[in-house]
C-alpha cells in the first residue's frame, strides 16, 4: 500500500470538504479524481501530497515512497536557465555529481597524490554511472520533445515561454523524476492533442501510480481504472473509467433513492404501529421493540444533487451584417520565426468555427490579431454592426486578485447596475455572499466562470474564444457548450477537447505552412480523414505494389546500402566495447590509484568513449529500425 487515509476530515476556511474520509492507494494504480469546481480536489492532493495538514484522522505513507505533485500553482515558478536545464533539474543530485567530478578532476590534476580526492572521485563516478547518468539528457530531450518542443528550443530561456509552455517543463521535470505516486492537478490544460496523446501512452507505460483530477472525459476514459468522486463531503469509488461511473452513479443513484423510498415506507407502517397500539398495556411490549428498531436503524439519506448547474445565455446587442469579417494577404512574423505569409479569409454570419492544431502553430496569434491585440501586416476588414468579445487562454490571469467578483463584474461594465450583474452572476452560480468573495481565494474553475460572465455582459455578437474550457468542471463545460450552441452569433473556438467540439462548430480552420486552411464540415469527420490521410500516408509507405522494376532495384540498392552502413556501426560498437571493457579492468585495478596522472588519463579516456559509445548507440538503433522498415517493405513486395 503506497497511501492510506483513515478518517480524514479537510477542511478549507469555514467550509469542510471531506469528512470521515477513506482510500487506499496501491503501486500502480491509475485513478481520475473528479467532483464539481470548489469541491476540494486541489485541497485533497495538497493534503496527499503533504502540502497541507487534515483537521482530523492520519494519513500513513509508505516511507520509500516518493511522491511528485503537478499543479497550476507552479505557474509562479521563475527561471533564467534554459528549458533543458529546468527539466534537467529533476536529476539534481546526479547533475551535482557530476559537477563535482569536474572539480575533483580539477583538483587532482594539481594535487596527484591526494588519496581523498581520489577516494571521493571513485565513489562519484560510481553514483553517477549507477544513476545512468550518462543517459539522462537523452531521456530529457524524448520527453520534452514528446510534450510538444521542437529540439532548438530546448536551450531558449524558461522566461522567453508563454505561460503554457512553461507549465509543459514543469510537467517534464516531474516525469523525469520518476515518482512513485504521481499527482496531476489538471495535466492537459496546456496541451494539444498530440501532446495529450504522448502523456497518456507514457502514463500508461508508467508503473508509477497516478491520481489525476481532470475534467477531460477522453482522457480518463483512455487511462484511467478507478474513479473517485468528491461530492457532498463524501468520497465515493467506483471501479472502471469515467464512461463507467456514469452509467453506474445512476444506477447507484437510482438503487439508493428506492432503497430511502423503502425505508421510508417501512418506518411508516412502524410508527403506525407505535401509534395504534401505544396505549395498549398487552402490546407495550411490541411497542418499546419496535421503537428500539426504529432508533437503532441506520437511515438512508434521499438523493440530493450537487450544486445547481450553471445556466447562461449570450445576448447579442444588435444583429450583424452577412460579412462578420475578411482579412486579405495577412502576415506575422517573431523575428525569424513566421507564423502567418500572406494568408486571406473570410468569416461569415452563422459561422461556428473550430480553430485546432498542434501549440505553436500560431492559434492564439490568429485571435490576437483578429480581436486587435496584435500587430500584423495586411488588411482586416470588420463587417456592419460587428460586436466582438474575446475569451483569452489565461482569462483568468488577467483577473484583479484583490476585488470581490461584484468589484470585476461592476468595473468591467458601468452601465449596468449592482443587481443586473447580480443577476448575472446568480446564472453563474454566484449568488448572496458569494459575490462578496475576493478573487484570489476562487478556485480555477470559479474564476472561469468569472471570466465567461465578464464576456457575456459585452452583447457581442462575433465571440473569439481561446481554450474555454480549462479549468472547467464537466457540468459547467456543458453549460458552456449549450450557450454556444444557442447563440445567435458568430464564433472562433480554440479548443483541444474532442467532446466539447462535437455538434458545436460547422468548420474546422487549421494553419498550415503559414496558411489559414479550412475544412468545411464538423470536428467528427475532419477526425476521420485526418485518420484516413493518416493511414492511407503509412500504406502507401508500407506498400510497394505495382511499382516499376526500375523503382524496385533502386529500392533493393538501397536496403543493401543501409545494410552496409547498419554492419559498420555494428562493427564500431563492438570495438568501443572491447576498449571500454579494457578501461574497466584497468579502473578495477587498485595499483593504478597510486599512479595518480595514469589513473587521471584512463579515467578521461573512459569518459570520452562512454560518450562516444552513447552516441555510436543511438545511431546503430536508428539504423537498425530503418533497416527492419526497409526489410519489411520488401517482404511485402514479394
Amino acid at each position: 500500500m503506497l497511501l492510506s487515509l483513515q478518517h480524514i476530515r479537510i477542511e478549507f476556511g469555514a467550509r469542510c470538504i471531506v469528512d470521515d474520509a477513506n482510500w487506499q492507494v496501491s503501486p500502480g494504480e491509475k485513478i481520475g479524481l473528479i467532483g464539481r469546481n470548489g469541491a476540494g480536489k486541489s485541497t485533497l492532493l495538497k493534503v496527499i501530497a503533504g502540502e497541507l495538514a487534515p483537521q482530523a484522522g492520519t494519513i500513513q505513507r509508505q516511507q520509500s515512497c516518493k511522491i511528485g505533485f503537478f499543479h497550476q500553482e507552479l505557474l509562479s515558478f521563475q527561471s533564467s536557465a534554459s528549458m533543458r536545464e529546468v527539466a534537467m533539474d529533476a536529476f539534481r543530485e546526479v547533475t551535482r555529481c557530476w559537477h563535482r567530478m569536474h572539480e575533483l578532476s580539477e583538483l587532482m590534476s594539481h594535487q596527484p597524490n591526494n588519496e581523498a580526492l581520489l577516494q571521493e572521485y571513485s565513489e562519484m563516478l560510481h553514483r553517477f554511472e549507477t544513476a545512468n547518468g550518462y543517459q539522462l539528457k537523452a531521456m530529457t530531450e524524448e520527453v520534452l520533445e514528446g510534450l510538444g518542443f521542437q529540439t532548438s528550443d530546448l536551450d531558449r530561456p524558461y522566461s522567453s515561454f508563454s505561460g503554457g509552455w512553461r507549465m509543459r517543463v514543469l510537467l517534464a521535470r516531474l516525469l523525469l523524476q520518476q515518482p512513485d505516486l504521481l499527482l496531476l492537478d489538471e495535466p492537459t490544460n496546456h496541451l494539444d492533442l498530440s501532446s495529450m496523446q504522448w502523456l497518456e501512452n507514457y502514463l500508461q507505460q508508467s508503473s508509477a501510480a497516478c491520481i489525476i483530477a481532470s475534467h477531460d472525459r477522453y482522457f480518463l476514459d483512455r487511462l484511467v481504472h478507478k474513479i473517485v468522486e468528491i461530492d457532498q463531503q463524501r468520497l465515493s469509488f467506483y471501479n472502471g473509467n469515467y464512461h463507467f461511473y456514469t452509467t453506474q452513479k445512476q444506477l447507484r443513484l437510482e438503487q439508493q433513492q428506492r432503497d430511502y423510498e423503502n425505508q421510508q415506507a417501512y418506518i411508516k407502517q412502524q410508527q403506525a404501529f407505535v401509534e395504534r397500539f401505544r396505549a395498549k398495556a398487552s402490546k407495550a411490549a411490541q411497542v418499546q421493540s419496535v421503537v428500539k428498531k426504529l432508533e437503532k436503524l441506520d437511515r438512508i439519506e434521499p438523493v440530493q444533487t450537487s450544486t445547481t448547474t450553471p445556466r447562461f445565455h449570450f445576448h447579442p446587442q444588435r444583429q450583424p451584417g452577412k460579412l462578420i469579417m475578411s482579412g486579405e494577404n495577412i502576415s506575422k512574423t517573431y523575428g525569424q520565426l513566421s507564423i502567418l505569409k500572406e494568408t486571406s479569409f473570410e468569416i461569415l454570419r452563422g459561422d461556428r468555427i473550430a480553430l485546432i492544431g498542434a501549440n505553436g502553430k500560431g492559434k492564439s496569434t490568429l485571435l490576437r490579431i483578429l480581436c486587435g491585440k496584435e500587430s500584423y501586416t495586411g488588411k482586416i476588414k470588420l463587417g456592419h454592426q460587428v460586436i466582438i468579445a474575446y475569451y483569452a487562454q489565461h482569462q483568468t490571469e488577467e483577473l484583479h486578485l484583490d476585488h470581490t467578483i461584484l468589484q470585476e463584474m461592476e468595473g468591467h461594465a458601468p452601465a449596468y447596475t449592482t443587481q443586473e450583474i447580480r443577476n448575472i452572476l446568480g446564472q453563474f452560480m454566484f449568488s448572496g455572499e458569494d459575490v462578496l468573495k475576493p478573487i484570489q481565494v476562487l478556485s480555477g474553475g470559479e474564476k472561469a466562470r468569472v471570466a465567461l460572465a465578464k464576456m457575456l455582459l459585452t452583447g457581442a455578437n462575433f465571440l473569439l474564444i481561446d481554450e474555454p474550457t480549462n479549468h472547467l468542471d464537466i457540468p459547467s463545460m456543458d453549460a458552456l457548450k449549450q450557450a454556444l450552441l444557442d447563440f445567435p452569433g458568430s464564433f472562433i473556438l480554440v479548443s483541444h477537447d474532442r467532446y466539447f467540439l462535437e455538434g458545436l462548430v460547422n468548420k474546422i480552420w487549421y494553419i498550415e505552412d503559414g496558411q489559414i486552411k479550412e475544412w468545411p464540415k464538423d470536428i467528427a469527420s475532419w477526425i476521420r480523414e485526418k485518420a484516413h490521410s493518416q493511414a492511407s500516408a503509412e500504406s502507401n509507405n508500407k506498400k510497394v505494389e505495382n511499382k516499376p522494376a526500375e523503382a524496385k532495384r533502386a529500392q533493393r540498392k538501397a536496403y543493401q546500402q543501409q545494410k552496409r552502413q547498419f554492419e559498420k556501426l555494428e562493427k564500431q560498437l563492438n570495438q568501443l566495447q572491447d576498449t571500454l571493457r579494457t578501461l574497466e579492468q584497468q579502473l578495477a585495478d587498485p595499483t593504478l590509484y597510486a599512479d595518480q596522472q595514469a589513473f587521471l588519463r584512463v579515467e578521461q579516456q573512459y569518459r570520452s568513449y562512454q560518450t562516444q559509445y552513447q552516441q555510436l548507440h543511438m545511431a546503430y538503433e536508428q539504423a537498425f529500425e530503418q533497416l527492419l522498415e526497409m526489410e519489411q517493405l520488401l517482404a511485402s513486395e514479394s
